[in-house]
């Protein structure tokens, strides 16, 4: 039903922006259940309806995006902003980002530079 529809797009909106605020920190399922009194099963059903993909993946992927921030920016280096990350190693960090962005972050940091200095030449 309609209703049923739009309670299950709201419970979605809220485990979702949750995950954005926990960017820096770890999360478990467990602890997405408990907090949003729902089961494992309907956390994968969520998900896999209005993201696509499962909850640890769609959380993974905000991590990523908070480092592509965090690289573009360059105020940390990849071990700081994988510490921030909450990942457990620089290196683990490292195949993450290679996974989910396609290149490893060092490959990251020389696009964008090269991006920003093209831009700048054009100005």
């Amino acid at each position: 039903t309609a209703v049923f529809r739009r309670a299950q797009e709201g419970l979605y909106g809220r485990i979702d922006q949750y995950l954005e605020e926990q960017v820096e920190n770890t999360v478990t399922v467990e602890d997405i259940c408990r907090l949003f009194s729902c089961s494992r099963s309907t956390l994968k059903q969520l998900f896999h309806t209005y993201a696509g993909r499962g909850v640890m993946e769609s959380f993974r992927t905000k991590k990523l995006e908070r480092a592509k921030r965090l690289i573009r920016e360059e105020e940390l280096n990849f071990t700081a902003i994988s510490e921030r990350l909450q990942f457990s190693s620089v290196h683990y960090f490292s195949r993450c980002f290679k996974k989910g962005v396609g290149m490893t972050p060092t490959e990251y940091a020389r696009s964008v530079k090269v991006l920003t200095e093209g831009k700048e030449g054009v100005l």
